[in-house]
């Protein structure tokens, strides 16, 4: 079956001819669709501990942050010119937080906070919050006023029109110029009333009782306001074209539809998702197979980490509309928030083979597909550079478009794809790193501010940018100063806590955070700054405790925390000389990293090993033998894996074996330990383990 590149929207007002102008602007505004993605830090590999008398890897020389041996002829990538942004701050740059960078609290949830067992995330709105129901004029309703309650209650109309079914009967009233009612079935349908003369819509606002926070302005295209929407009144003031400020010149009543809901969702609370997600439910409510309303309910509810919900909702998008292309490009971000990176990839490729793409849709899909070669578990940076200069080739282009969505959805894309380079280039192997990635980084930097300052972005992208530059800290052995990144992460963080009591966005914001801190954490460990490190740890684990209580548990996520807590060990362990308090942290690092492990991590079997054989240093010196030769033994093997697969060098076997000779030589197992010892010796020398 051929996929479809159009979008699909749908406008019941459209029908009517005085509303139809405004009711264009809500269905172009409606079939825009946005992108919502952040980058997430690349995964880390950390190293065993020394301790005692057992030997281990040097944490320096087996540390991520080792630079790659970098091959003489290895590409350069150049960042180009650096885009303006109205002086917008660059990475670095940023307002410091001073004396306010001390670490945010977490804050305690208010509201209702979804358990992560729950199977859907609740999303009612607000006890006082006005139910839907359609607003009366003089005793008549849309959808319960019949034929004969209009004629008792307002008499003979002036002027009487049928065609098709509908009937259009015109009043004159006082202080109107004409008042239109629709009719189908003998129903009331809407009432259109033209005003005498312009009036402020917050005159009207006031005068009908209405709370003006809950109105949704309709735009055209480009921007310009053409009338005022209250979705659960179904009340639409509608602007007069000539008036240089929004003036009302009629108001359009009908019973509540699920477009103004919709419409409310995207334009409004684009970043509240507690209240775009309540106006998902009752556009759903009243029309049950939108299919934009599920498709924009899958995206905010992939973006807050609820991935099992965010499928659900996908796969009810794609029911009515199965060649969506915007829908399917979506299943493929699922795919990849859930691990599925090759099913992902394949789905992406499955969208830019369709003929007749738009441009955005493919600008949006190279960008993807770079995200999901470079965050796979075959790491293909050289591949996802590519495809991230594909899409800012042509999101450039669309960054300038008058179309307000547009153009928005554009520069969104700059800043996705221009974070995606610069991990592409600190991750990958390339010459002159060191020069090109600050450039990268500059170029999202203002793309966010641009975004943020110009086009209502969303704050959290300041946090996304502060994401990859930590994690370009970790890539590069923190030959970027990672300290100002993690003072404005806490600032911007706090900023953002302080403005929304929505759970939802609050665990986004302590995800967010918490991540960029483990990179914080990272790059402390390997500059030997244990104290310091320590306590960004702390507010490391606090942040990601308190961001599973709005997000669904995943195995990508509880490996992060499981790595998390297995750094804090190591900082005990080698930093602190406390095995004590390093297997506490263990006890909790173990059922993450031993559990169902991302695909993401099945490749990095060696680096797995070497975390368990740091392990057992730590359980053997506090007196649980047994089970640190249990955890040497299998991290052997697979760091043996990893050298038959021709990952590791050959001498990265000598540690663990030597360890495990140690330990059953004082166990009193002389077989055991002449076995591991000969093992350890057949391995001939050789370089740092290869990665």
């Amino acid at each position: 079956m051929p996929i479809r590149k159009v979008l699909h929207s749908s406008g019941r007002w459209g029908r009517f001819a005085l509303a139809g102008l405004f009711m264009v602007g809500i269905a172009l505004v409606v079939a825009t669709a946005f992108a919502w993605q952040n980058p997430e830090p690349a995964a880390d590999d950390q190293p065993p501990v020394r301790s005692g008398g057992l030997r281990e890897l040097d944490g320096d020389e087996d540390s991520p942050l080792k630079p790659v041996a970098e091959p003489a002829r290895a590409p350069v990538i150049q960042a180009g010119p650096i885009p303006k942004s109205g002086g917008a701050p660059r990475l670095g740059t940023l307002p410091k937080a001073g004396a306010d960078a001390a670490p945010i609290p977490v804050p305690a949830m208010r509201h209702t906070s979804p358990d992560p067992s729950d199977e859907s995330v609740p999303s009612d709105p607000p006890a006082d919050e006005p139910q839907s129901a359609a607003a009366s004029f003089r005793g008549v309703q849309p959808g319960v006023t019949t034929a004969d309650d209009l004629n008792n209650a307002w008499g003979r109309p002036q002027q009487t029109n049928t065609d098709g079914g509908v009937t259009r009967h015109l009043f004159s009233m006082e202080s109107f110029s004409h008042v239109e009612v629709v009719l189908q079935r003998d129903v009331v349908t809407s009432i259109i009333i033209l005003l005498d003369k312009p009036v402020s819509p917050e005159a009207i606002a006031a005068q009908l009782k209405f709370d003006s926070s809950r109105a949704v302005t309709v735009e055209n295209p480009h921007g310009d306001p053409l009338g005022q929407a209250y979705p659960e009144r179904g009340v639409l003031l509608t602007f007069s074209p000539t008036a240089m400020t929004p003036q009302v010149a009629q108001i359009v009543i009908e019973s509540p539809s699920a477009e103004s809901f919709l419409l409310r969702a995207r334009v409004n609370h684009r970043h509240q998702y507690r209240e775009r997600l309540a106006d998902l439910d009752s556009a759903l409510r009243l029309d049950a197979n939108n299919a934009d309303a599920h498709h924009l309910r899958a995206r905010t509810l992939l973006e807050v980490g609820r991935l099992d919900e965010a499928a659900k909702a996908l796969a009810e998008a794609l029911l009515p509309e199965p060649d969506q292309v915007e829908y399917l490009l979506t299943q493929g971000e699922i795919l990849q928030a859930a691990g599925q990176y090759d099913r992902a990839a394949g789905q992406t490729r499955a969208v830019l083979a369709a003929e007749n793409l738009p441009a955005i849709v493919k600008a949006r899909a190279w960008c993807r597909l770079g995200d999901q070669l470079a965050d796979g578990p075959q790491r293909d940076y050289h591949e996802a550079i590519k495809h991230h200069l594909a899409a800012i080739k042509i999101a450039d282009t669309l960054s300038v478009s008058r179309k307000v969505e547009l153009r928005r959805s554009a520069k969104r894309l700059l800043v996705d794809a221009n974070l995606g380079v610069a991990r592409d280039v600190a991750w990958g192997n390339w010459r002159e790193k060191s020069q090109v990635l600050p450039k990268w980084l500059d170029r999202a930097s203002g793309h966010a501010e641009d975004l943020i300052k110009n086009e209502q972005g969303d704050p959290q992208l300041r946090l996304a940018v502060m994401q990859a530059a930590l994690s370009a800290s970790v890539a590069t052995q923190g030959q970027f100063d990672s300290t100002p990144w993690t003072a404005d992460a806490l600032s911007v963080a706090r900023q953002i806590m302080q403005q929304t009591d929505d759970p939802l966005r609050q665990g986004r914001v302590n995800w967010l955070l918490g991540t960029l801190l483990y990179d914080a954490v990272q790059v402390g460990h390997a500059r030997k700054e244990y104290t310091g490190t320590l306590q960004l740890s702390k507010l490391a684990v606090a942040n990601l405790e308190a961001a599973r209580a709005a997000r669904q548990s995943t195995p990508e996520s509880d490996y992060v925390l499981g790595r998390l807590y297995y750094r804090i060990g190591v900082i005990h362990a080698v930093g602190k000389k406390d095995h004590l308090a390093a297997v506490s942290w263990y006890e909790k690092a173990l059922p993450r990293l031993s559990g169902e492990i991302p695909p993401s991590a099945r490749v990095h079997a060696g680096e797995r090993g070497e975390t368990l054989v740091s392990l057992g240093v730590s359980y053997w010196e506090v007196g649980q033998h047994k089970k640190a030769i249990e955890l040497t033994t299998e991290g052997a093997e697979l760091v043996k894996q990893a050298v038959e697969q021709g990952r590791f060098e050959q001498s990265a076997l000598r540690v663990p074996y030597a360890n495990l000779a140690g330990m059953h030589r004082d166990e009193g197992d002389e077989q055991q330990a002449a076995t591991y010892a000969e093992l350890a010796r057949n391995i001939p020398a050789g370089d740092s383990p290869r990665r």
